[in-house]
């Protein structure tokens, strides 16, 4: 499903960002540019953040940006 309608993101691949460390709204930005441009998709992305953080184990390791 199309999630940010700005940058053309889709659950999925905010779902994979996360999977891969993103772990904030702001590394979700940064990896797939979710949530960067109007900022009306937020809410979806810290829903999506919430839920793969329930799936997701701890101790994974945080994503570098850099």
């Amino acid at each position: 499903m199309l999630i940010c309608h700005c940058k053309k993101v889709t659950d999925a691949t905010i779902r994979e960002a996360v999977k891969n460390g993103a772990r904030s709204r702001g590394l979700v930005g940064r990896v797939c540019g979710a949530g960067t441009c109007c900022g009306g998709c937020l809410p979806a992305v810290d829903e999506i953040l919430q839920a793969e953080r329930e799936e997701t184990p701890r101790g994974l390791p945080m994503l570098a940006v850099g």
